[in-house]
C-alpha cells in the first residue's frame, strides 16, 4: 500500500495547479534576488591579525632613553674634584651643587660655596651654564670661578663668559670680575712706577717680601729707571760719591759727577720662569731599574696595583717620563693620575709638575688654566703665589 493510498489527496483542478506553480516560481525568484548573507569571521580574523602585528611592533620598538640622574655633590673638608669629560669642576670645602645635562648641555646649579671650572671648547655643542641664585653664567670654553656666599661673584682667568641677571647680559673677560652687587670690575694692573720710586723687584736685601725674594731680583740701592740713589738708601761712607772699580772718585769734567750706569730692568717673565724652575719636584718611588726599564716597571705597577700603591706608581711613572725628556707621555700620565686619584697623596706634586710642563714654552691659555686650578687647591703659600702670578701674566 502506498502513501497515496493511506492519505487521501484531493485532485486539483488545472487552474489550481497553475496558481500553485506561479506562487512557487515567484518565491524562487525572490530568493534568487535576495543578497547572500555576509560572513564576518574572515574580517574578524584580519582585525585580530593586525592587532597582533601592532603588538609585536610596539614590543620591539626601543624605549625612549631615560635622562641621566642629576649628580649631587656635597664637598667635604677636602673639597671635591669632578671630571665630566668635557669639563672639570673643583669645589671648595663645604660647597654644594648639582649637575644635570639638559639637551646635551651641562647645567651646574650652585647652592652654596665656590666652584672653579675648566671647560673644553664646546665646538657647536650646547653650552655649559652655572646657575647661582638669579644669576646664570654661560660659557663655551674657558676657566672661571663662581662663588655664592651669599652674593654671587664670577672671576674669569682666561676666555670670556656671559653673565645674565634679570634679563641683562654682560660679558666678563679674562682678568675681570663680576659681582651681583658691583657689576664688572677689572683686575687692576700694577701701577706704573713713579720717578724715584723703588721697583719692588729690586729691593734692599732683608726688606723684600716672600714673593719678591722668589722673583730673584738683585739687591741694589739705586733706581734702575733714573740712575739716582733711592730715597732712604744709605749714603756712601764719609759722604763720598760712588766709586769706580779702581776705587778713585770719578773726575768732574766741568759738571756734576756722572750717575752710575744702571743695569737693564729685569724681565718679569724671565724672573717668573726662574722662580717656577727653582721649586723642587718631589722624587718618585724607588725602583730597582733605571731609564726605560724603570719606566716599564712603573707602568706595570700603575696598572696591576690598586689604591694608593697604583697612585704612587703612576706619579713615579710621570716623573720618570719627565726626567727622560718624554714630556708628552708625562703629561698624559699626570692627567691620568688626576682623573683616577684626584685626592691622592701626590696630587699636589702632580698638579705642580703639570703646571711646570704646560708653562715651559709660553704662558698661554692652557698654562694659565693649570695655574688657576693649582692656586685654588694647594696649601703651599709660595707656590700658590707663583701660580697666581702666572694667571696674571700676558
Amino acid at each position: 500500500m502506498t502513501l497515496r493510498d493511506r492519505v487521501p489527496v484531493e485532485d486539483l483542478a488545472p487552474e489550481a495547479w497553475r496558481h500553485l506553480e506561479q506562487r512557487v516560481v515567484a518565491h524562487v525568484g525572490d530568493a534568487a534576488a535576495a543578497p547572500t548573507p555576509r560572513r564576518w569571521w574572515p574580517a574578524l580574523a584580519a582585525v585580530a591579525a593586525a592587532g597582533a602585528i601592532a603588538a609585536v611592533v610596539i614590543a620591539t620598538r626601543p624605549a625612549a632613553p631615560t635622562p641621566p640622574r642629576p649628580l649631587v655633590v656635597a664637598a667635604d673638608a677636602r673639597g671635591a674634584h669632578v671630571d665630566l669629560g668635557d669639563a672639570v669642576i673643583d669645589a671648595e670645602p663645604g660647597t654644594r651643587f648639582e649637575v644635570t645635562r639638559p639637551d646635551g648641555g651641562v647645567r651646574v646649579a650652585l647652592a652654596a660655596g665656590a666652584v672653579s671650572l675648566e671647560v673644553a671648547p664646546r665646538r657647536g655643542r650646547p653650552p655649559l651654564w652655572v646657575v647661582a641664585d638669579d644669576v646664570t653664567v654661560r660659557v663655551v670654553g674657558t676657566a672661571f670661578t663662581v662663588r655664592r656666599d651669599p652674593t654671587v661673584q664670577v672671576a674669569v682667568s682666561h676666555g670670556v663668559v656671559q653673565v645674565e641677571r634679570a634679563g641683562a647680559l654682560v660679558a666678563v673677560r679674562a682678568g675681570e670680575r663680576w659681582s651681583s652687587d658691583a657689576g664688572v670690575v677689572a683686575v687692576a694692573p700694577p701701577a706704573p712706577l713713579a720717578s724715584g720710586a723703588a721697583d719692588p723687584r729690586h729691593t734692599i736685601a732683608g726688606s723684600a717680601s716672600a714673593d719678591d725674594r722668589l722673583a730673584g731680583g738683585p739687591a741694589i740701592d739705586f733706581d734702575p729707571l733714573t740712575g739716582r740713589r733711592k730715597a732712604g738708601a744709605p749714603p756712601a761712607p764719609g759722604g763720598a760719591r760712588p766709586t769706580t772699580g779702581s776705587g778713585a772718585a770719578p773726575r768732574d769734567h766741568g759738571g756734576s759727577a756722572k750717575p752710575p750706569t744702571a743695569p737693564p730692568p729685569a724681565d718679569p717673565v724671565t724672573d717668573l720662569r726662574r722662580a717656577l724652575a727653582s721649586q723642587p719636584i718631589p722624587p718618585g718611588p724607588p725602583t730597582t731599574a733605571r731609564g726605560a726599564e724603570a719606566i716599564a716597571e712603573l707602568q706595570r705597577a700603575s696598572v696591576t696595583e690598586r689604591g694608593p700603591a697604583a697612585a704612587t706608581a703612576l706619579w713615579g711613572l710621570a716623573r720618570a717620563q719627565w726626567a727622560s725628556g718624554r714630556t708628552g707621555d708625562a703629561l698624559r700620565s699626570l692627567d691620568g693620575y688626576l682623573r683616577r686619584f684626584p685626592g691622592g697623596a701626590e696630587s699636589d706634586a702632580v698638579s705642580w709638575l703639570r703646571l711646570r710642563l704646560l708653562c715651559t714654552r709660553d704662558f698661554d691659555d692652557a698654562c694659565r688654566a693649570a695655574a688657576h686650578t693649582y692656586a685654588t687647591r694647594t696649601d703651599d703659600a709660595a707656590r700658590r703665589a707663583l701660580a697666581v702670578r702666572v694667571t696674571e701674566t700676558r
